[in-house]
């Protein structure tokens, strides 16, 4: 494998691969929380999941976006 940047570092993978990768990651994180219908949202989910609940009959709703 040729020189790293002084910001990298090796790694070895479980499947025996060596990668690179940098020490430091830029991102920008947004989100906003909404109300919605507690019914709504619960049949959206999976049956595992459920909903937050917010106020009487209303669920939270989160939209998260990471770049």
């Amino acid at each position: 494998m040729g020189e790293t940047d002084p910001g990298q570092k090796r790694h070895t993978l479980a499947t025996g691969e060596t990668v690179t990768v940098a020490l430091q990651t830029n991102a920008t994180m947004t989100g906003t929380v909404f109300s919605a219908a507690l019914s709504s949202v619960r049949d959206l989910l999976p049956d595992e999941l459920s909903p937050l609940r917010f106020a009487p009959n209303r669920a939270a709703i989160t939209f998260v976006s990471v770049a």
